[in-house]
């Protein structure tokens, strides 16, 4: 049998061994000789997909896995060296562990994949620790298009590294944060139904825009369960009586109010947190604009909320729900 035939033979029983998903019967091949190891290496090197968990990983030679691999013991040499036979063309990646002796096993070989360049999919489940989350993504971040995450995993550090064509969050609890969202052309929600709370960081006069492309009733449509929005205004000012933020504010306010009365599905409570203090020299709050304006004629003070100043007016959207929207203006400690 000329040698090229014997080597293609040896590489198609690699793959198909891998197909089969047994571990013992891969590993007893590899170390039959010098010629099914090289095989071996030869269709690891073009594995695709691999997901990593504490006490074993999985293979794919497409985006599909196929063999599972239990790691009987991460200090064995045997084993690290099989986990570096791949990497050079994974593309699809999945990170589910935790243990501190599974970073270190699984450093190597995140290392590797990360020089090659070629990973575009990165899944982080749950199990993986935040401070390692946030070091993994920084190593791949110039590289992933598409990325799925634990939504409690997520922070502004994870938001700025990452610019993605998709993002997808697993596992949702009741309540998510989109300031906390990478710049992304597509978002999916694997269990939107859970989400009873939604929080957005606005720039104050930023509402408008909000509303231009999406309504009260397409967030009722993806949340079905959603019952709170809740807004914060990010700037860190100082407000006054003729200062130009007091009157970007009123805007917000207003169209929050129009928003909620032309929408048919609204959720039962809207809040528009401004999260800086108010500061009016020398006079209370109750003799600032907040309580004299005419826009808040309508609303309720509710001084037994004490962490903040708290106004309230019941509205009804045009699908005769009720609706409370609620203005929080930040106390100076």
């Amino acid at each position: 049998m000329p040698p090229s035939l014997n080597k293609d033979i040896l590489t198609e029983i690699v793959e198909q061994l891998l197909k089969n998903g047994n571990q013992d019967s891969v590993i007893q091949f590899c170390i039959s000789g010098k010629e099914p190891l090289k095989a071996l290496i030869k269709v690891f090197a073009l594995i695709k997909h691999v997901e990593l968990y504490d006490d074993y990983y999985t293979f794919g030679l497409d985006n599909k896995k196929c063999c599972e691999f239990y790691i009987y013991d991460k200090n064995e040499p045997y084993f690290r060296s099989l986990m570096l036979f791949s990497g050079d063309s994974v593309t699809n990646l999945q990170m589910d562990f935790s243990k501190e002796s599974s970073v270190k096993f699984y450093q190597p070989f995140l290392d590797k994949i990360s020089e090659i360049k070629k990973l575009t999919i990165l899944s982080i489940p749950s199990c993986c620790k935040q401070n390692d989350t946030i070091k993994f993504i920084r190593i791949f971040s110039s590289t992933i298009k598409e990325f799925s995450i634990n939504p409690f995993l997520m922070n502004n550090l994870i938001r700025d590294s990452l610019t993605l064509e998709k993002l997808t969050i697993l596992q949702n609890n009741d309540k998510f944060f989109f300031q906390f969202c990478p710049q992304t052309s597509a978002m999916i929600f694997e269990n939107s139904a859970l989400v009873k709370e939604l929080h957005f960081n606005v720039d104050v006069g930023d509402v408008r825009d909000l509303f231009q492309s999406v309504s009260f009733t397409e967030y009722m449509i993806t949340f079905s369960s959603l019952e709170h929005i809740k807004f914060y205004v990010t700037n860190n000012i100082i407000l006054s009586f003729t200062h130009r933020y007091y009157s970007h504010i009123t805007d917000d306010i207003y169209n929050l109010e129009n928003a909620i009365k032309y929408s048919v599905n609204v959720p039962s409570k809207v809040t528009y947190f401004i999260q800086y203090p108010v500061v009016y020299r020398y006079i209370d709050f109750s003799d600032t604009p907040f309580m004299t304006d005419s826009l808040f004629k309508e609303y309720e003070y509710d001084d037994n909320v004490h962490d903040v100043y708290c106004l309230r007016q019941k509205l009804e959207s045009a699908g005769m729900k009720p609706v409370d929207l609620e203005i929080h203006v930040a106390k100076s400690t």
